[in-house]
């Protein structure tokens, strides 16, 4: 290699680092340590690397598209971390939640209500839906964002195929119920997916970088977890795991 070349995507390069001890005035947190057999041309490296990078790629940008050294990693997708004059790609970013969601064991639709009286008198008289099972339920060591807070409701469950609806009456308590009728009103709330364990899905869920909002667990090992799914699209998803029959 001849003196004050470099490879075009090296950790060097990217730093703006010749041969001769570097140039100055360049961002060293850009960096893309992408291997050079992809990038097999090389470039002079002078004092300003992204100077001369911008005069490489902006014949190719978009009229009026605001076109940066600093944009086009961000088009790659690629992220990198500066370690003690070491460089490796970043780990962070959503991993799949294939494991705990799939989509054989939905099991559950949740609609939030007002009064379940009603609702179920409406998809009675209107729909023709039911038989309706009622629950008053009581869980007094729920979660919420992992703090104690206790609950009790009212539910209605009924058939439509093989999915199973619920109706869900909040009574008294801190829930993510009550934050979703005070902001969104009466609607779809959930889809519940069967899990043989729920612990064990809980962490996979984590894994997922998805939080748990609410939950309960019986001493038995059954219960539910909320996740916050609904940051895109709007729908919680819950695992529930149900006692054996």
């Amino acid at each position: 290699m001849e003196k004050n070349q470099v490879d075009f995507f090296t950790p060097s390069a990217i730093r703006g680092e010749g041969q001769d001890g570097g140039a100055k005035g360049t961002r060293g947190e850009i960096l893309l340590p992408l291997d050079k057999s992809l990038w097999p041309f090389k470039y002079e490296a002078e004092n300003n690397f992204q100077q001369k990078f911008m005069n490489l790629v902006r014949p190719f940008s978009i009229q009026g598209f605001p076109f940066s050294f600093q944009g086009f990693c961000f088009i790659l997708g690629l992220s990198s971390q500066r370690k003690k004059g070491t460089f490796r790609m970043s780990e962070s970013g959503p991993k799949s939640g294939k494991e705990v969601f799939r989509p054989e064991s939905l099991c559950q639709i949740g609609i939030v209500v007002k009064n379940i009286d009603e609702t179920i008198k409406y998809y009675q008289e209107v729909f023709g839906f039911g038989p309706f099972e009622i629950r008053h339920v009581d869980y007094p060591t729920a979660t919420y964002y992992g703090e104690k807070a206790g609950y009790r409701g009212k539910r209605a469950f009924f058939n439509l195929g093989p999915i199973q609806i619920e109706l869900i009456e909040l009574k008294d308590g801190k829930t993510i119920h009550e934050s979703f009728l005070k902001e969104k009103g009466e609607g779809l709330h959930h889809l519940g997916f069967l899990v043989k364990n729920l612990e064990e899905g809980k962490r996979n869920a984590e894994k997922a970088d998805l939080t748990v909002t609410q939950g309960f667990s019986r001493p038995d090992g059954t219960g539910f977890a909320y996740v916050d799914s609904d940051k895109v699209g709007g729908v919680i998803f819950e695992l529930i795991q149900r006692a054996e029959k």
